[in-house]
């Protein structure tokens, strides 16, 4: 009888152990990098179906908020197009010339739709090209993504890694071609709207076209939507929105480093999949904790060993990645949080 008390006071225990976390520590490294943060942010931990830590700054700024997302935006995107991959109606081998027939005048024939959710197309773009100026100039993403035809091939389709904004901008246009709709209408119907990110849109608010790499506005309740539905393996809310081998390929590292010739300097350190990065993998190489970031102070990351989400949203475009906060964040969570078997 009594091992039978110790047993349900133990599993009491661990449920109450993850209904909330220790705010204090947390509040404390939040408040102490304020200004840091831009002063205004907000800061979600999920896990287990519930926000389990909420932490805003400032009055007029939580986790409702809209704001860019910039780079955050090609997640969302690679759903979008796994979804078409899942259904059949294009793969991962199907060629970008069959549709967007311009690609092949220019020696871009062997460009597939793996390639370019990889960064693997061998496509010249400049380090410090900004695709959110480049939509800007152009009133469809047809007419943006015919502009990158005429770029030089820097190196053999497959054979080189550089981290490039346009490679999954030409993956959507090929949806667009399939399916003869706009990608706005498109990730609207078949992801944020079952995912319940009514605060999150492609729709290009001061001219230009859809920039579906880097131009989505969205709020942290918003991105926390998405992240639960990766840590449940591709359900939401009981619906299913990606299959489970889906949302694995996108944690597949498709190159090695010796591959690598450009990769953002915040992200040195991790590896890409498709859509988003590997940040770390356990002591059996496999990925452990992913996520993605604007490459300017937003944080947006699944922890798969310890399965929880949390994101770090600043109102504004910090100077730059503010990593260390972020790390001081989710060092104190992971010691909170206990590893589960996801991470042998």
């Amino acid at each position: 009888m009594k091992k039978l008390v110790f047993t349900i006071f133990i599993s009491v225990f661990t449920i109450n152990a993850f209904a909330q976390l220790d705010s204090e520590s947390l509040d404390k490294i939040i408040s102490a990098n304020k200004k840091q943060l831009g002063n205004e942010a907000v800061m979600l931990v999920y896990k287990d179906g519930k926000i389990i830590y909420k932490k805003k700054t400032s009055d007029y700024f939580d986790e409702k908020t809209q704001v860019p997302i910039g780079n955050a935006s090609s997640w969302l995107t690679a759903t979008l197009i796994l979804q078409y991959v899942e259904a059949g109606t294009i793969s991962l081998d199907t060629k970008i010339a069959d549709y967007i027939p311009i690609y092949a005048p220019y020696s871009k024939n062997y460009i597939t739709i793996g390639h370019c959710l990889a960064h693997l197309t061998g496509i010249e773009y400049k380090k410090n090209e900004n695709s959110n100026k480049d939509a800007s100039k152009y009133n469809t993403l047809e007419e943006l993504v015919n502009s990158y035809a005429k770029k030089e091939i820097r190196a053999n389709t497959g054979t080189e890694f550089w981290y490039a904004s346009m490679d999954i901008n030409i993956a959507a246009r090929v949806i667009e071609v399939v399916t003869k709709k706009r990608f706005e209408q498109l990730i609207t119907q078949k992801v944020l709207r079952p995912l319940g990110m009514k605060n999150t849109s492609f729709s290009p608010n001061n001219g230009g076209c859809a920039n579906p790499a880097a131009g989505a506005v969205s709020s942290a309740n918003d991105y926390m939507n998405f992240l639960s539905m990766i840590l449940n393996k591709g359900v939401f809310n009981g619906k299913r929105i990606l299959s489970e081998e889906s949302v694995k390929l996108m944690f597949n590292v498709p190159y090695t480093q010796s591959m690598v010739t450009y990769t953002p300097k915040a992200t040195e350190t991790y590896e890409h999949g498709v859509g988003t990065w590997v940040m770390e993998k356990n002591i059996n190489g496999k990925p452990s904790v992913v996520g993605t970031t604007n490459f300017w102070g937003l944080w947006c990351v699944a922890d798969l060993c310890r399965n929880y989400g949390i994101v770090l949203f600043p109102k504004k475009e910090l100077s730059d990645l503010r990593k260390d906060i972020f790390y001081q964040l989710k060092t104190n969570v992971d010691e909170q949080i206990v590893s589960t078997n996801n991470c042998e």
